[in-house]
């Protein structure tokens, strides 16, 4: 995998000046027509796999809005079986950039700017925020309809100027809404400026993923042959201790997940699974080490998306890093208290009422967003360690004591019920 600060460097020194070079070439030989008809939209959100998942509302718009149209979406390959999980677009019209070196990077990019020119594509959505790659591939691509977000007149964020339709991007809506303005400006006219002048009314939800009774049975058998203690009468928790190399700061440190582990095995009947990678198998296993009981296991690398999902049906509650399990167990009904410290809920919780988003809200944070090509310049963050266990806790204890939410149970926002919770910040009253 390509080294995160390396990526930012050439998307903001290489980018830029591609972007300005093509935006002069456009100047002089774009011919600005809208489609008699829209048959095919592509979608672009080439990196994190949780935006994705937040993308769903603005898709799921457009799939209602052109029920007959194509619809294809363009990524990196990580994001692959996120992308499927969707169920919002043919295996043949999902298009990956293998993004694990830069001569990889350079080849894939061309070939799918080649491949998806050639099916003359009628709208072309970018979910990127500020991203010179993926605007750079919708030039190449070639559409009459190019939406994405426009700097108009903030500094630092030239990502060229040849969309069609430019979306101002509002730092004050949560991802999925600022995504749901992209989709919204498709009927929009060219010259309407700065885009998207109307109300975002409605309902926000993710894809519901429900386990088959043979992946519930075979995820179970996968549990037991690691640690035969753990039994379905169980409520199991299960702990995101580590979040993407790209933002190392969302990490809540490791003593902390091990003592509210050791405090909540107190109450008996409960198990702890620790999730994560292969590539994070040692650091998982320090955690384990540090909760040191029968009843926790480290479950890293052990699971495929499908099975990830399947143990967030069987279990109660997930304790999480900012980071993309979180977004992924909005999918499904079990609990989740999100831990935040260098960006912030209002933008980035997960789409679920069953979801505690928690912050230490020291003045710093969030100090990484889409200004900063989430960039931090931090070497200590205390916004994560400020938070205690002894502040997490009582959520957690009021959870365990809720009826474990069936398979069945399905979460729908109403916009203002979203931006209400999302204020609130604490969702669940501890009274």
């Amino acid at each position: 995998m390509i080294d995160p600060n390396r990526v930012r460097n050439i998307d903001r020194i290489i980018g830029s000046r591609i972007c300005w070079f093509l935006s002069q070439w456009s100047r002089v030989t774009r011919r600005r027509r809208e489609p008699k008809k829209i048959k095919k939209i592509l979608f672009i959100k080439i990196s994190e796999m949780g935006s994705t998942i937040l993308s769903f509302p603005a898709i799921n718009f457009i799939k209602k809005e052109y029920p007959e149209a194509q619809l294809y979406f363009l990524t990196f390959s990580g994001n692959e079986e996120i992308v499927k999980i969707l169920k919002s677009f043919p295996e043949k019209n999902i298009y990956l950039i293998n993004n694990s070196s830069i001569p990889h990077l350079i080849f894939d990019t061309l070939k799918a700017a080649k491949m998806l020119r050639d099916q003359k594509i009628d709208v072309i959505v970018d979910f990127e925020l500020f991203s010179r790659i993926s605007a750079i591939l919708g030039y190449l691509i070639k559409s009459p309809i190019h939406i994405g977000f426009y700097k108009y007149h903030m500094e630092g964020l030239y990502r060229g100027d040849f969309f069609t339709h430019k979306v101002i991007y509002n730092h004050y809506l949560h991802t999925s809404l600022a995504f749901l303005t992209l989709a919204k400006s498709i009927k929009e006219p060219f010259n309407s400026i700065p885009l998207l002048k109307k109300r975002l009314t409605g309902n926000l939800r993710v894809p519901r993923y429900k386990s088959s009774k043979n992946e519930i049975e075979n995820l179970w058998k996968k549990i037991q042959s690691l640690n035969p203690k753990i039994n379905p009468s169980m409520k199991l928790v299960i702990f995101n201790t580590h979040a993407s190399d790209f933002v190392p700061e969302r990490k809540w440190p490791k003593e902390y997940f091990a003592k509210l582990a050791q405090e909540i095995l107190k109450q008996g009947n409960t198990a702890i699974i620790l999730i994560g990678t292969a590539k994070e198998i040692n650091y998982i296993q320090d955690v384990e080490n540090k909760i040191n009981h029968p009843l926790c296991i480290n479950f890293a690398g052990q699971t495929d998306i499908y099975e990830l999902l399947t143990l967030y049906n069987i279990s109660h509650l997930m304790v999480t890093n900012d980071s993309g399990p979180a977004h992924f167990a909005a999918m499904t009904p079990i609990y989740i208290i999100s831990l935040f410290g260098p960006e912030t809920p209002l933008l980035y919780a997960p789409l679920s009422t069953r979801n505690v988003s928690l912050s230490a809200g020291l003045a710093c944070d969030p100090c990484i967003n889409t200004y900063n090509a989430r960039r931090s310049p931090c070497i200590d963050n205390l916004c994560m360690s400020e938070l205690k266990v002894k502040e997490v806790l009582p959520y957690m204890y009021k959870i365990m004591g809720l009826p474990k939410p069936k398979m069945t149970d399905v979460t729908t926002y109403n916009m203002k019920d979203l931006l209400a919770h999302i204020n609130a910040y604490n969702k669940l009253s501890l009274s």
